[in-house]
């Protein structure tokens, strides 16, 4: 929705208005509405939106050049070498520059503390089904050395 400027009909007053709305609505604001300082009615001013760099994107050449789309920003870029830099100022890591075979040993990693988890959940199951309360389930399934020592690792 477009803004409109209105000005109010009163020379003496010099009262104006920024209203966002439809068009449609634009010729009932302007013979319902009065101006608050001297009670007449408005009339509408004309206004010419410039798009600056300093308004609209990074500089005056952004969205001049290829517009591709980055997915692993979400959002459009200019160029490869401007997906590159965004991403270098967010800290993400290219795929390139990380070990061989490392997806594999974070999902094998991800998997063995799964593992270790649904055991410690069970023996905490199995404490409490045994009719220990609740601290005493939680002492024996989750035992402090072996916290300590998953901790350090």
């Amino acid at each position: 929705m477009p803004i409109y400027s209105f000005a109010c009909r009163s020379k003496r007053c010099g009262n104006t208005v920024d209203e966002l709305m439809k068009y449609e609505e634009r010729e009932g604001f302007m013979k319902h509405m009065r101006c608050a300082a001297c009670g007449r009615g408005f009339k509408t001013k004309l206004t010419c939106h410039a798009k600056t760099a300093s308004q609209w994107a990074d500089s005056w050449q952004a969205g001049l050049s290829s517009n591709m789309y980055s997915a692993a920003l979400g959002h459009g870029v200019s160029s490869r070498r401007h997906e590159e830099r965004l991403m270098k100022q967010k800290g993400f890591i290219p795929e390139s520059d990380l070990p061989a075979h490392y997806f594999e040993e974070q999902q094998e990693k991800n998997n063995k503390e799964a593992v270790k988890n649904e055991k410690q959940t069970k023996r905490y199951k199995a404490a409490l089904s045994s009719g220990k309360t609740k601290e005493e389930a939680v002492v024996e399934a989750f035992p402090a050395k072996e916290m300590i020592d998953s901790s350090s690792s």
